[in-house]
Order: C-alpha cells, then structure tokens, then sequence
C-alpha cells in the first residue's frame, strides 16, 4: 500500500510535465523508489535523511529512460513532500497532545485528541497537495522563462556579416526562443535581419523542415519542452499563411525529397511516413527489427535516396547514433553520440560525438562505404559545444548550433548559429544574442526549378 500511494504520487508529478503511464510503468517505478530507499538506508544518507535518496533516484530513473531534468525534479519533489508530510504528521501529533484539556483521562478528551489530530492531518494533506499541483504546473513555465539580448555589431562586422550571408544559396531557417517561448524564425541574407515566421507565446514551436521547392515549412507543436510532452505537426507557407494541423501526434518532422512525405518521430521509439497525398501514415522503422523493439528512436532522418534511415538510440546504452536500412539488411552502429544528419550522396552521415571533443562536443563524420570516421567541426572556447547538425542539400555547408563548454540544455544553452563551408574551410557564426537558437537549415531558393508541393 505505501509503495503503491508512493507510484501514484510519482503520477501525480510526472503527467504534468508530458510523461505518461507507459514511460513510468509501476516496474520501473518500483524499482527508482526501493533504490533510492535504499540508498537512504546507508549510514550516511545526508542531513534528515536528504542527499543519497536524491542521488539514487535520479540516477536510477535516468539509467531506466526517464529524462535527466525530470529524473532529477522528481528526486527533489518526491522526496521533499514525503519528508514534510512525515515531519508534518508528527509535529501535529505533538501539537495535539499538548492541547490542554479539562480532564486526560477523560474518554471524550481521547475522542476530542482524536478527531483534532484527524482533522489537522487531512488540512495539511490537502494544503500540501494544493501546494504540489501549483508547483508542477508552474515550474515548467518557470524554467522555460528567458530574458532576451541582442549583442550590436559594430559597422564593420555588420559589414562582413551580410557580406558573407550573401554568397549563401538561401536564408537560414531555424527555431528560437528569442521571444520567450520556441517559435520559427528566417534570417534573411540579404539583409541579416531575422523575421518571425510562427511564435505563439502559449506554444513551442520547433525543429522547421523546408520542402525542396522551398515553398512549405513543417514544424513540431508543443505546450511543453519535455521530451515527452505531446507534440502536433503543423505546416505552413513560407510567407507565414495556411498554417494548418498536418498530423496530431509526433515530432521532429522532414520532408522526402519529392516533397510528398513527411517523415517524423513518434513516441520516441518509431519513426513514420505521412504522405501528402492521400493521409496514409505508416511506421518505417523499427517495424519488424526486433533489436530495436522497445528502444528508443530519437530525431529520426532518412537518406536522400530513400533506403536508410539515421537516429539515436539508448541501444546498447545512452546515447548512440545509428544507421539501418528501411528493407532488409542488419542496423549499423555508428559509434557513441547524437543526433545523424544525412550528407546529400546518402553514404555519409554527420553526427555529434562528445568523447575527445576539445569543448564539450563536435561534430564527426561517418562513411558507410568504409567505416571510417573523420571530424568535421570541432572548435574550443569560447563557443566549442557544437550541436544540431545539418547539411544543406549540395553537402557544401554544414550547419549547426553552438554554446559555451560549461553550457549543454537545448532548451536555455545560449547555442549560436554557425555554419562552415566545407569546401573552402571559411566558417561563420551567424547570431550573437542570448537565445537559444537551434536546427538551422538552408532554405532552398523559391525560384529554382524542383520537385515539391503543389499551391
């Protein structure tokens, strides 16, 4: 009974923040709560039982997939309300039996000493429990809360900036919280102004994907940044109109190369198709790879021509890229790291590798045809922690975000725009505020000649 009011009460925290029952079934929350049980069983737990109990939760909740900020607010909240409500009790029954009464003997002072410490017991759960919803509803908002700063270019560097966003084939399509909350934004290279696409103040809006004629823009959807919050997929118009609900539930989208399937990732253990045409969705990947059964799927990309797909798993541990073939043929582990992105001629990948980076991460690449492994992009300090690759669609310019070694969340990390022609070797930073800005892309030319969807 009490580990299964300690469960419920761990519901109680987590459903608020996106969670839902699959991803903290009652196995693996039996299994957090005894080990940071435990852990506060050893002769040094920390001070009223605070220290070891928190280590050991979000420890062992992020070990079985929970998300590291959620493993580790549920380690302080869970553990703060069960210690107040413990002390509370006590402190009560104390309270209670130094109220003074005419006679302690009495039986109807016993009654009275009763149905007080009763009453004052379900006020306080009840206060404690108007206090926790207040919390878990509001401290997604708090920590989502960003002030915003623009740094101003002397002339000269303003200069070199637009000089250089001019020999680009495109304006810069990427997500920000430069207002407040995640919203689409362009930088535009002919002037280095950047202008608001979609930015609802209520909404995320994120990871933009353009269709190959330029035309349309698909983007996620979200009330929360939890990775496990519920997440719509919208499209619209590059002038911003015909903003409309694509598919009710997924992220992460991008568009196929004929611009008629939006490929995107659900639940964060499949990817799948939705095609433009007819409404069909289907799932591509796991499918019938029982390796990845269960796994996660995360930031799934599939190959120019069509044949592979490239994502991040926690197979066989958190966090690895990987490459596998949508029909048959064995998955191939890339190595330890992030977030593959395809190189144009469907043979290379681009992803993001931590271990022997100079600041925090860098960005490799991976040749399917021979295995090997070279670096791309690995810069020190000040901005060296390199994330959100991508490569634009001639596999000249590689794209990405970076921020400061001591930073890392991609939802508050002051992560900078850059991108580096891989050609020439010139590379660039593109924004130079406090935002975080994030999955820049190329946006092709409305004027070329492609493939895409119809007006």
């Amino acid at each position: 009974r009490s580990y299964g009011s300690l469960y419920f009460f761990l519901l109680g925290i987590i459903l608020p923040l996106g969670m839902n029952f699959e991803q903290a079934n009652p196995l693996i929350a039996t299994i957090g709560i005894l080990s940071a049980e435990l852990a506060a069983s050893l002769p040094i737990s920390g001070i009223a039982g605070f220290g070891a109990y928190e280590g050991a939760w979000a420890f062992t909740f992020s070990l079985l997939g929970f998300p590291d900020d959620i493993a580790a607010l549920t380690a302080i909240s869970h553990h703060l309300f069960t210690q107040a409500y413990g002390y509370g009790l006590g402190g009560i029954a104390i309270l209670v039996l130094l109220l003074p009464l005419p006679n302690k003997e009495d039986v109807s002072a016993h009654l009275f000493r009763g149905k007080a410490y009763y009453l004052l017991r379900q006020t306080m759960i009840f206060l404690l429990c108007c206090g926790l919803v207040l919390l878990t509803t509001r401290l997604p908002s708090l920590a989502e809360d960003k002030e915003f700063s623009e740094t101003q270019l002397t002339s000269q560097q303003q200069s070199e900036l637009l000089t250089f966003l001019k020999t680009l084939p495109g304006d810069i399509l990427f997500d920000s919280n430069r207002n407040g909350s995640f919203g689409i934004h362009i930088l535009d290279k002919k002037t280095a102004k950047t202008t608001t696409l979609i930015d609802d103040p209520v909404f995320h809006e994120m990871y933009p994907s353009a269709s190959p004629d330029g035309k349309w823009i698909v983007y996620s959807k979200s009330r929360s940044l939890s990775r496990f919050a519920s997440s719509e997929i919208w499209i619209v118009k590059r002038d911003g109109s015909e903003n409309k609900l694509l598919i009710q539930s997924g992220t992460f989208p991008s568009f196929s190369p004929d611009g008629m399937t939006v490929y995107y990732e659900l639940d964060r253990l499949k990817a799948m198709s939705f095609s433009l045409t007819d409404g069909k969705i289907e799932e591509i990947f796991p499918r019938k790879k029982k390796m990845f059964q269960g796994r996660a799927v995360v930031k799934p990309r599939v190959s120019p021509d069509g044949t592979h797909i490239a994502f991040t798993s926690d197979l066989p541990s958190r966090w690895h890229g990987w490459i596998a073939p949508l029909g048959k043929g064995k998955p191939q582990k890339i190595a330890p790291g992030c977030e593959p992105a395809w190189f144009p001629d469907s043979n290379r990948v681009a992803w993001i590798q931590k271990t022997g980076a100079k600041a925090g991460s860098g960005i490799m690449q991976f040749d399917m045809s021979d295995f090997s492994v070279d670096v791309l992009q690995d810069d020190g300090s000040p901005l060296g922690h390199e994330y959100f690759p991508t490569l634009d669609k001639t596999g000249n310019y590689l794209l990405y975000g970076a921020c400061p070694p001591d930073e890392h969340d991609h939802t508050s990390a002051a992560y900078q725009l850059h991108i580096v022609n891989l050609t020439s070797g010139v590379a660039r930073q593109l924004t130079y505020n406090s935002a975080t800005n994030r999955w820049p892309s190329i946006l092709p030319d409305l004027h070329a000649e492609q493939p895409g969807l119809a007006d």
